[in-house]
């Protein structure tokens, strides 16, 4: 069925002037969502047998209140980070993972200004033509140089699967890239004010989203 989309979004878009915002939603079924990532990282390290200072009980019980952010940073931060880097190669860049799906291939026919996207994952710079610019939020000059040039680009706010260090996952990361990271912080505060941004995938109310 055809979506009915206002035509004032349609003509921002086919003058470029919508930035897309990719959610967790977009990769499903292919890759799992937030709560269910942090439920996999906890499984992981029991079949893993690696050690953790708080009891998997209390974990299980901050997932189930919907503390994600807590369960995540205590997670990440008592599992360490060789066997958190394993734990995201594992999850997004497994042999077995899906080839990007139809909505995935639709993107590139979509005249966005840039994607920007919480997802790890390589599914929406798969869709896109080779060359494509991708960025994660620690790129400070490519971020500083698309407000100026104008040039389509993929995001990768909460970073890139293969550079860890970029990982965005817990408590203390998110006060680091939104606080700690000037750059990055500018460049989301000119996209949302001199843009469209049309979501897809995620909620408003997730605990992930910036």
């Amino acid at each position: 069925m055809a979506l009915d989309l206002p035509q004032q979004l349609l003509e921002s878009i086919s003058e470029s002037h919508v930035v897309l915002f990719a959610g967790a939603g977009l990769s499903a079924p292919q890759l799992p969502g937030w709560r269910t990532l942090i439920e996999q990282m906890l499984q992981w390290t029991r079949d893993q047998s690696i050690s953790l200072a708080s009891p998997h009980s209390e974990i299980e019980e901050l997932i189930k209140e919907g503390d994600l952010l807590l369960a995540a940073h205590t997670l990440r931060s008592q599992m360490g980070e060789p066997n958190f880097h394993r734990f995201i190669q594992h999850v997004f860049r497994s042999p077995e993972l899906a080839p990007p799906g139809r909505v995935h291939r639709l993107l590139p026919g979509v005249n966005f200004a840039r994607v920007l996207t919480t997802n790890y994952d390589k599914l929406i710079e798969q869709a896109y033509p080779g060359g494509t610019r991708v960025y994660t939020q620690l790129d400070h000059p490519g971020l500083a140089s698309l407000h100026r040039d104008g040039e389509f680009a993929i995001v990768k706010v909460h970073g890139d699967a293969d550079r860890p260090d970029s990982i965005v996952l817990g408590q203390a990361d998110y006060r680091q890239a939104m606080f700690g990271n000037e750059a990055f912080r500018i460049f989301l505060l000119n996209t949302f004010t001199t843009q469209t941004v049309l979501f897809t995938g995620c909620s408003l109310t997730d605990p992930d989203l910036l």
